[in-house]
């Protein structure tokens, strides 16, 4: 069953057929999402200073809606304030959080490399600066290099009243 589960969300992330072979997928060691966990908390409470500590220095990270990424620890560090700071985020509180931790031996098609990733799914919890509040699903996927860093991460905050994966960052 979680192979089935896995290749239907694979196939789904990257849009093409499923591996042909279960001993193409596996479960990720549960390290894998014990760092997840660590590194969304971080991130929710724009604590770059302990996000850092488990970002690769390459990293490369992505936001839905956003046209450019972000290349380099640094760089997403500035990148990630910057945009809480644009969006008038104050607080984000995170619930109902779900982990899915898979390892491929093939380069998936979304981010184009083999290895472990963790796809995390979960409600945001959001109040911003000016006093409105918002809740909103977030999906987020992180891959870990070989030392157990992350070096690529994808967000995605679908806007449930849209049906779209796109997140604003000017606020109503």
């Amino acid at each position: 069953m979680k192979t089935l589960f896995l290749s239907c969300w694979l196939s789904l992330l990257g849009c093409r057929e499923p591996p042909t072979s279960t001993a193409d997928l596996s479960i990720a060691p549960t390290e894998y999402l014990v760092l997840a966990q660590k590194a969304l908390t971080c991130q929710a409470d724009f604590d770059t200073l302990t996000w850092a500590g488990l970002l690769a220095d390459r990293v490369e990270y992505q936001l839905a809606g956003q046209p450019a990424g972000w290349r380099g620890k640094a760089a997403v560090l500035v990148g990630w304030k910057h945009w809480q700071h644009r969006a008038g985020i104050q607080t984000i509180r995170l619930s109902g959080l779900t982990h899915l931790p898979v390892q491929t031996l093939h380069p998936l098609p979304l981010m184009g490399r083999a290895g472990v990733y963790v796809v995390s799914y979960c409600q945001a919890h959001v109040r911003y600066a000016d006093g409105h509040q918002t809740s909103r699903p977030i999906h987020l996927c992180y891959h870990f290099d070989a030392d157990k860093r992350i070096d690529a991460g994808w967000l995605f905050m679908p806007d449930p009243a849209q049906d779209t994966l796109l997140l604003p960052i000017n606020n109503p």
